[in-house]
């Protein structure tokens, strides 16, 4: 996995409900279908007080993508 990060709503410059945050991932390919379900998985599992979409940058429109890497922190 190259690079992954929060960004959406809640985070800098975009209105809506704090407590949602999309999880966008590079991982330099497209991700299976089993790999991002089992992740969608663990975030719905999770403890976390927030609530967590999965999204694979590599299905996203260019459109999306610009607007998702402005916002984007990495996390390791």
């Amino acid at each position: 996995m190259r690079t992954c990060g929060p960004s959406g709503r809640g985070c800098k410059g975009v209105r809506g409900n704090s407590a949602i945050r999309i999880f966008a991932i590079d991982a330099g390919h497209a991700l299976d279908f089993r790999m991002l379900g089992t992740l969608k998985e663990a975030f719905q599992e999770s403890r976390l007080p927030i609530k967590v979409d999965v999204l694979d940058l590599h299905t996203v429109s260019p459109e999306f993508r610009r607007l998702i890497d402005a916002q984007r922190v990495a996390v390791a």
